[in-house]
Parts: C-alpha cells; structure tokens; sequence
C-alpha cells in the first residue's frame, strides 16, 4: 500500500486548475510552443465546486478565471492581454479591440454566476510576451550596464512588463538606482511598455532538495540525484507523470541534476530511473528548467500529512492567470499551503545557484503568500514538485513544476507545464486518473 513518504528534505506541489469544456467550439492544434496548454475543457467540474461567492480555489470564479485565461493565450494571443478578479464573483478581461471569436468563446463558458467585465488595452499577451523574452536575452548586456533584473512579466492592470531590480549592494543608493534603471530601460523599450516596481528585492535561489513509496509512483516522492553537477547530487522532488511513445516519464527540475534518479537518495534499491532528457539553462541556453526521467507512475499527487495514504487525481492542466488562488505542498510543512497567490505568469527571473552561478529562466509562474510574516509556502528541496490548483476533491489540475524560491520562502516560481508539454518542444502528454 502507498503511505506518504516523509524525507528530511522538502517536497512541494503548486497549483492546480479546473478544466471546462467550450461548447460549440474545438479547441485548434498550437500554433507555437507558447500555445502548448490548448486542451479540451471539462465544464461539468463546475458541478462540484462552491458557489460563486467569496474567493477560493475551488470557487467557480477562481476557476472561471483559470479557463479564460488559458483559453486567452492559446488562442486568442493577438488581442487577449489577461485577466484578473474584479470582486469575489466577478472577473475583469483585458482585450486590445473587439474580437468577436474571443467574445463568443467566453460567452459560451459556464459562468453560474460569475460576471464579466472587459477593459480595452493597447497591447496584447503576444506583444507583452516577446518584449519578456527579448528582456530575458538582453539580461547580460544589461547587467554590464549595471542593471540587474530580478523578475519580469507581462502585467495587464499597467498594459506593459512589470520589472522587478535585483536588490543593489548596500552602497548604492536604492532610489537613485531605480530611477537610472528606470530611464535606461523606457528608452530602450518603450516609455508605455515597460513599468519598473518602486523597490527591489534578492535574487531568486534554486530551490533542490517522501520515502516509503513504490512503483507506481505519485508526484510529491522526495527523489536524489547522486551524480549531479555539483558533484555530492542534490535532493528534489518528482512532479507530474507525462507519456510519450506509450512510455512513462516523470518530470522534475532540470537543475536537480542527470543520469540516474533514486527515491530519496536510497542505493542501489531506491533506484528509480534515468533521466532521459534535460532542458536546462546554463547547458543548453534554451532559458528553461525540466527534465523527465523513465519511471511508473500513476497519474496521481500526494495529499494530507505525511504517512498519509491519501491523494488528488489529476484530470488535466492549465495556465493559471493573474490574480487566481493555488496550493503548495510542501513535505517540510507536513501539509498543502492553500490559497496562495499567483503574482505573474508567463514571467522571466534571473536565479542564482551555489554550482551554476547566475542564469535566466522564463516560461515560469509565480506565486506568494502576500504576507512576508506567515509560514514559509517552500524551501531547498522542492524544485520539481507538482505545481496544482485544487478542483473539486479528489481532482486536481496540473499547472507546474517548482523551480525557485525567494523572499525567504514567501515567493516562489513554477515551470509552467504548458510549455513542459509543447508539441514542438517535448512531445510529452500528461498522464492523468
């Protein structure tokens, strides 16, 4: 019988979403990698969720939210700009112009009671992500300039890429230093199209490092690489199962390390299995963070305490968008962290690690726990845990894997599993319960 692994380093899962179905309309193959999480929708989860009213993970609006916006940046990228909660049962759609196919599409969602509100913007999700990625390929000849950028992301309430700095040595003056960086980079890019935040903060840190499980395993296992790059391996955490060719892979960090992977870094008996294929920044310069390693698993995550036989279904996977409510769970916590808050998708952040120095990873999510005084929502250890919103018991939604940590544990980042699946890039399908 599977029991909750317990390990002395951590293990996370974020995020999960709901999957509804679009009447009347088929979803089109991606055009891009960007477009990867195109996918059918389940509208009958809505059934088994909470009313409308009020803010929660589970609550329609949430999951309405959830929906339109990856319904938005798959496919609809040339006018949809995002989305955001209005009020705890309305929501707000941020559109360049009036595009009759995406009006249509979220018409014919399921709302139960949720409204719609729409704003019209000047720059659409398309726009605002190729400025993300052109800023994620000028990081170091920005840096030569004495401008570090800490994390940047398409940010529809201010219609441009919010920029965060990296905090500054303690000689220079932060005010000073913001306003400079400020005007060096609304010249370069645009006075509208680039908004730099009033304070700065630590770069990111790579966040690497349960026991007792067996094949088929869950994602939320504490697992080891023994010959990482850093040479001693580095403890993770496996996230969600993919298929490929009728094979079972199991995603993680791409920084947790290659070759074999064992179940909390047990010998030889806790042998797992081989990576199989890395994307990793500092190797390959493709400014991504996951690789999947061969191994059974099930189509399941981890749930309660540990010792706890109990787990989540995953029925399907999503882009979670601004604003929307998701779950960490981390080993170390001894339970999920509930309710946290998605800060940005679709963003970019520069991290550094102890063996690989400094990189830029995109293609991330991230969330916090908006309170720097609450608990710690993950540490060293999680990287590669399953990132999920909670749907409606026993289901989850796929939305990441971990990838970073900063604020002393109150912001973390997730590979967001959209571009883990791309058809261009991986070929991967999630396997699901």
């Amino acid at each position: 019988m599977h029991t909750r692994p317990r390990i002395a380093l951590a293990v996370s899962a974020l995020l999960a979403l709901a999957a509804l179905a679009l009447p009347g309309i088929s979803m089109a193959s991606p055009a891009s990698a960007k477009e990867a999480s195109a996918h059918h929708f389940e509208a009958s989860i809505f059934h088994r969720t909470s009313s409308a009213a009020g803010r929660s993970e589970t609550s329609r609006a949430n999951l309405l939210e959830d929906v339109i916006n990856t319904l938005g940046v798959t496919r609809y990228p040339k006018s949809f700009e995002g989305i955001r909660p209005a009020s705890g049962s309305a929501l707000l759609v941020y559109a360049t112009h009036y595009d009759k196919g995406l009006k249509r599409a979220v018409r014919l969602l399921p709302h139960y009671g949720v409204s719609i509100h729409w704003r019209t913007v000047n720059r659409s999700y398309a726009q605002l992500d190729n400025l993300t990625e052109r800023l994620a390929h000028d990081t170091k000849s920005l840096s030569r300039e004495g401008i570090a950028l800490q994390s940047w992301a398409p940010d529809p309430e201010t219609d441009s890429v919010r920029i965060t700095l990296a905090t500054p040595s303690r000689h220079t003056r932060a005010a000073l230093y913001i306003d400079s960086a400020r005007t060096r980079l609304q010249r370069q890019f645009g006075t509208d199209w680039i908004t730099v935040s009033s304070t700065t903060s630590a770069l990111m840190v790579a966040a690497s490092s349960r026991d007792n499980d067996s094949s088929p395993y869950r994602a939320g296992d504490s697992v080891r690489f023994p010959s990482g790059d850093g040479g001693a391996g580095d403890f993770c955490t496996d996230g969600f199962a993919v298929t490929k060719s009728r094979i079972t892979y199991i995603l993680t960090a791409g920084h947790c390390g290659g070759g074999d992977v064992y179940l909390n870094g047990v010998g030889s008996i806790g042998f797992i299995g081989p990576v199989s294929k890395r994307f990793f920044q500092p190797i390959d310069n493709d400014e991504l963070d996951f690789e999947y390693f061969q191994a059974n698993q099930d189509g399941q995550v981890w749930n309660g305490p540990l010792h706890s036989s109990s787990h989540y279904d995953v029925t399907g996977f999503t882009t979670p968008g601004n604003g929307s409510l998701m779950t960490l769970d981390g080993d170390q916590e001894n339970s999920q962290v509930t309710g946290l808050l998605v800060d940005f998708s679709d963003a970019c952040t520069t991290i550094t690690d102890g063996f690989y120095g400094t990189y830029t990873v995109c293609h991330l999510g991230q969330v916090s726990d908006n309170a720097s005084s609450g608990p710690v929502i993950c540490r060293g250890g999680d990287s590669g845990g399953p990132a999920y919103v909670r749907a409606a018991n026993p289901d989850v939604v796929a939305a990441g894997t971990i990838e970073s940590v900063g604020d002393g544990g109150h912001t973390c980042d997730f590979e967001q599993i959209a571009e883990e699946l791309s058809p261009s890039l991986t070929g991967l399908t999630l396997k699901t319960s």
